[in-house]
């Protein structure tokens, strides 16, 4: 960050930025309001993506002044603000974009009466955000920071678009500074500086753009010195100095851009574009596989110290069975007015000893990470949940449920497009990342998480193929992995190369074909008529999927004659291993040869976890998808939500 810079003789000016990053677009926002009405609540309601509707919406300098006046000062109009005196005058503003971001920000050129000049920044932060300590104060999610002084011409100088990439740089003089030839200070001499937004606070981006220093700062410069040459030489020494002093602030300038023009300075060299570089350590996956533990038996329960024996429940557990890295026994000890406690064997020596005992957290989830020797990787982490809605502890005497993580990740940054993106490859039996035949995870979206949803397109299922996967508007799978050096390459696709069709509320679901398991007529999804249709994706090896098989027949049965209409999509390998279950469990509801449907469950859909239900409106708009930890549409209560969705849809 630049210092702050002594006042100038011009007008006491600040720049305020608002940057708006909504999540959603709430439609025409009010435009005008009576006099004295704070403008905060239409500027919350506002499409911050659409210039003309900001520009509607402040549509004079003085809505502007109060709507900054009101951030400022949390709600008030007028008064003291934390940043200083309030904004008094508006001389400009516009709206642009920043941050790359797709949201535009609201930039004002204010004065204040401030003892020197300001750079000061207000973004709206998305709920449940906290505040890092380089904001200084918020109000209804508006956050005010003060960043520099500077004195600025007007905003047509200071927001420029260097690169030409629709986002604005922000371009500011810069003292120079050093001693004169006497000993004495020399007249200040400067130099634009270029700053963008980078890791949440403005960084100075200067040696990105010797050509602006090269096509515009060095000829700006040298012509001035050309004028200071060409004016009469003066007579009175006190003028004579002056000239010195001028001519040689000059100079230095004309030195300094000339510097910057050939060279670029305190400023890496950018990654390729397309290559990365993995982590050191391993990351836990989500929780979603299902641990059942039964009562401890005598012969268990005394592997724990005798107190602990007698404190609780104790239950059984054999956790990691899919995991690499082999299972594990573990013990989970219900205690009395406290937290449970999982004894997981972590060295398979089949015993306990303290460092084997792990405490859940009152909230969230436990995080265990397994000490290996002689591995690539020094531990092997997994997150176990005690507490989850299809199963609550105290509901069932018989048996515990524990959900664990069964993959592991080792994730790393990838440059696409200039911009790093995390990427999380499985590690599998061999304890090596793989690029097939398991989750493949990215931050397509760039928001910094990956998407715990394994129907998001950020989550990418087991398949014999390398995954393509979409980020922003690039198409690119893996093509490399070196495991020694942790290098990543990936390659890029043209967009005919993506297949899949992400499954996503609002959306409608595009046709398929395919043909009925019993009449082996071909069909198509657009032949049902209904008020809402049921997809249920099913398979005859998974139990869950066989447990709701009779509560999908009764509500077929009893929704039916009320505008529901249920096809069965079974992930099976073929139609024989279909029929025998239909008949056992008495289903009337029409289902698919799964022959029909693979690609469009595998490669299209790409779904690797059944059941899954997905919910369609007449006009095969989604209206509903069952989620890993939702139970709305599972068991008794599927009749109940789709009944109500049918009220709804009337």
């Amino acid at each position: 960050m630049p210092e702050r810079v002594p006042p100038r003789v011009r007008s006491l000016l600040a720049l305020l930025v608002l940057s708006a990053v909504a999540t959603a677009v709430f439609g025409q926002a009010q435009t005008q309001n009576r006099d004295g009405e704070p403008v905060t609540p239409a500027a919350r309601s506002m499409n911050w993506t659409s210039a003309g509707a900001l520009n509607a919406l402040f549509n004079d300098k003085a809505r502007v002044k109060r709507f900054l006046n009101e951030v400022a000062n949390e709600g008030a109009t007028s008064g003291q603000a934390f940043i200083g005196d309030v904004v008094t005058n508006v001389y400009e503003y516009r709206v642009v974009d920043l941050d790359a971001d797709g949201w535009l920000e609201l930039v004002a050129l204010v004065g204040g009466g401030r003892p020197s000049t300001a750079l000061e920044i207000v973004f709206q932060t998305p709920g449940g955000v906290p505040l890092t300590d380089r904001l200084t104060a918020t109000y209804e999610g508006f956050v005010v920071r003060e960043l520099v002084g500077f004195d600025v011409p007007d905003l047509e100088a200071v927001l420029r678009d260097l690169d030409g990439d629709g986002t604005a740089e922000i371009v500011m003089p810069q003292s120079i500074g050093g001693e004169g030839a006497s000993g004495g200070p020399r007249l200040p001499a400067e130099i634009p500086e270029v700053f963008a937004w980078k890791d949440g606070n403005y960084a100075n981006v200067s040696a990105r753009y010797p050509e602006f220093y090269r096509d515009e700062v060095l000829p700006r410069v040298e012509q001035q010195l050309q004028m200071l040459e060409a004016l009469p030489a003066p007579t009175d020494p006190s003028e004579q100095a002056d000239r010195r002093a001028d001519r040689e602030r000059v100079v230095r300038e004309i030195a300094e851009a000339r510097k910057r023009a050939t060279e670029r300075q305190r400023e890496p060299a950018a990654p390729p574009d397309l290559t990365g570089v993995l982590d050191s350590e391993l990351t836990a996956g989500t929780p979603w596989a299902n641990v059942s533990c039964n009562k401890a038996t005598t012969v268990e329960r005394r592997v724990l110290p005798e107190d602990l024996a007698r404190e609780g429940s104790v239950w059984s557990c054999m956790m990691l069975s899919i995991a690499p890295i082999g299972p594990r026994r573990a013990l989970l000890i219900e205690r009395r007015g406290r937290e449970p406690v999982l004894w997981l064997d972590d060295n398979n020596d089949g015993k306990f000893n303290a460092q084997e005992s792990h405490e859940f957290p009152q909230t969230g989830d436990l995080q265990v990470r397994i000490p290996l020797i002689g591995a690539r990787f020094p531990e092997y982490p997994i997150t176990v949940r005690y507490r989850w809605e299809f199963f609550e502890p105290p509901a069932e005497p018989y048996t515990r449920v524990l959900l664990e993580s069964a993959i592991a990740y080792v994730g790393g940054t990838v440059t696409i497009g200039g911009r790093p993106v995390r990427v999380e490859y499985p590690v599998l039996s061999d304890m090596m990342p793989t690029i097939t035949g398991g989750w493949f995870r990215v931050d397509a979206n760039g928001d910094g998480r990956i998407d715990d949803d394994l129907l998001s397109e950020e989550n990418t299922p087991p398949s014999t193929k390398v995954p393509i996967v979409r980020v922003g508007t690039r198409y690119v799978s893996t093509l490399s992995i070196d495991a020694d050096s942790g290098i990543v390459k990936l390659k890029e696709h043209p967009s005919a190369d993506y297949q899949r069709i992400v499954l996503r509320v609002g959306d409608q679901l595009p046709d398929f074909t395919y043909q009925d398991l019993t009449t082996r007529t071909p069909r198509a999804l657009s032949d049902i008529h209904a008020r809402l249709v049921l997809l249920v994706v099913w398979s005859t090896w998974c139990p869950p999927a066989l447990d709701e098989l009779p509560w999908i027949e009764e509500t077929s049965r009893t929704l039916g004659e009320k505008g529901l209409a249920v096809l069965g999509l079974p992930d099976d390998e073929k139609r024989e291993d279909v029929e025998p279950v239909i008949s056992r469990f008495h289903l009337t509801w029409p289902n698919a040869d799964p022959e029909s449907i693979r690609t469009v469950l595998k490669d299209r859909w790409q779904i690797a976890a059944v059941p899954q239900f997905i919910v369609l409106d007449g006009g095969r708009r989604i209206v509903g998808i069952s989620q890993t930890f939702d139970s709305s549409l599972r068991g008794a209560r599927l009749s109940k939500t789709l009944q109500q969705w049918l009220r709804e849809s009337r």
